[in-house]
């Protein structure tokens, strides 16, 4: 293994003692190499590795020889192996897809599908750094921000790239040296794929004009990667400062125009991050209209893809949403907190999966594996890693003694505390519903969650809870 590889693994965090790696291992040249390298690293980390290896149902007896030389390599390393077939021209059209992003989707869905049944903790890729070269001309070429030009990342939400500091004919040199066998999928060489003709006929242009085109752009995305990161943490900080919480939802203050035009658009993308539907298909022209929304008259909208409305307000933007309802039925009772005596929600404990009613007020707790994909950032579901729920829960509004762990060290805050920082009204306070276990809080619902409870790359079971029904609409 060469030393660079080396390090790049333990600079990154890659790999540690007693990580379940599911690598994808194709036949091709990157993949075997990839095979080859973890067995070597064996030797330095006790950790395991399995090998995914995909049939898409394309190549016929070609798609057979590399099926079986993976298996053979398996067996011969005593490497445990998973083998997944699909016809992806099947796939691609039902789901009207091209054949490359089919295939895409079902080596990502056989990777979730092993992660499950193997109980892996992490997913290796054999990407190098051809592969993300051709990823930011793919990205540039159809229209893209920072984050699309360093799109492929070293170790990012439980997959690992240990081949991203190589070139593909680093990987070959290396290959050929220690007469290491590998095969060539010959659909690379046709020019039907986007991928293929960035591959075959742009890259070698731009390697024409400076051998180290591709260095040279991986070098680039490293640098993008850092001002990402960086513009990302101050976008967050800069959406605290000019948020304001009200009962209808949270308005971004025409403040922000204070500050310079690329940290307000920061501050849109993390607003909009934590709004249903979050960046999905929301271009550079959906951004530009709504910093101008900042000037246009109150009750001027701009409309965002998944049907969902931006306003104009007397203090800024907002996600336009019904105004909160302020009485909460429990058995058929109205209950309007804040004017009186406090009058609570309570139910008795209920088992996962399970369902409580309330009304027209519904909630479902339902189980799902961890299909290794992104959550989604949603108002009205939650998803949480069952494995941590201890026990039933409980549907109610809040009781003295509530708290909340607010991050990953496991730092509490009072639920009470809580109310107040986010400037939730008092009136609204005794009417907001809960997901607890006794004293702590799992979800504030419509509100954020337990960060002992959240996601992670070791999750395996989630609960995902929604909510329907009255106000509550995504």
């Amino acid at each position: 293994m060469r030393e660079k590889l080396r390090q790049w693994i333990k600079t990154y965090h890659m790999i540690e003692p007693g990580d379940r790696i599911v690598a994808g291992v194709s036949g091709g040249a990157d993949s075997v190499y990839l095979f080859y390298c973890l067995l070597e690293y064996q030797q330095e980390v006790d950790f395991q590795f399995c090998a995914v290896h995909v049939n898409h149902g394309i190549r016929g007896a070609e798609a057979l020889r590399d099926q079986q030389y993976v298996e053979a390599i398996c067996q011969k390393y005593q490497v445990p192996y998973f083998l997944y077939k699909e016809s992806v021209p099947e796939i691609a059209k039902e789901k009207k897809l091209t054949e490359e992003e089919a295939g895409r989707e079902v080596r990502y869905q056989a990777f979730a599908d092993c992660m499950k049944q193997w109980q892996g903790t992490k997913v290796a890729l054999a990407h190098h750094e051809n592969d993300l070269a051709e990823t930011m001309i793919h990205h540039l070429a159809r229209g893209t921000g920072i984050a699309g030009l360093c799109s492929l990342q070293p170790n990012r939400d439980g997959k690992i790239r240990p081949l991203l500091c190589m070139n593909r004919a680093e990987i070959e040199h290396d290959l050929n040296i220690q007469d290491i066998q590998y095969h060539t999928d010959s659909t690379n060489l046709e020019t039907d794929y986007t991928r293929n003709k960035i591959r075959q006929q742009i890259i070698p242009r731009m390697e024409e004009l400076n051998e180290r085109a591709v260095g040279h752009m991986a070098d680039t995305s490293w640098d993008l990667l850092e001002i990402h990161q960086y513009m990302q943490r101050q976008g967050e900080a800069c959406l605290k400062k000019y948020v304001t919480s009200h009962e209808t939802g949270a308005v971004i203050r025409s403040e922000i125009l204070q500050e310079d035009p690329i940290m307000q658009k920061y501050v849109l993308r993390e607003y909009l991050a934590g709004v249903p539907g979050g960046m999905k298909d929301v271009t550079r022209e959906h951004m530009g209209m709504l910093l101008q929304l900042f000037y246009r008259q109150v009750g001027r909208q701009v409309q965002l893809p998944g049907n969902r409305c931006l306003v104009k307000t007397y203090d800024g933007i907002k996600l336009d949403s019904e105004e909160i309802d302020r009485k909460v039925k429990y058995n058929g009772k109205d209950i309007s907190a804040g004017d009186g005596d406090r009058q609570t929600v309570t139910a008795p404990q209920m088992s996962i999966p399970g369902h409580w009613s309330n009304g027209n007020v519904q909630i479902d707790f339902t189980l799902e594996p961890y299909e290794f994909s992104q959550i989604v950032e949603k108002r009205y579901t939650k998803w949480l890693d069952y494995a941590r729920i201890e026990g039933n829960v409980q549907i109610r509004t809040r009781l003295p003694g509530d708290y909340i762990v607010i991050n990953d060290t496991g730092g509490r805050k009072k639920l009470k505390d809580y109310f107040i920082n986010e400037k939730i009204p008092a009136k609204l306070r005794d009417q907001i519903l809960l997901v607890a276990q006794e004293s702590e809080i799992l979800w504030i619902i419509g509100y954020r969650i337990n960060a002992a409870y959240k996601v992670t790359d070791k999750t395996r079971e989630l609960v995902k809870i929604q909510i329907r029904g009255g106000n509550y609409c995504e």
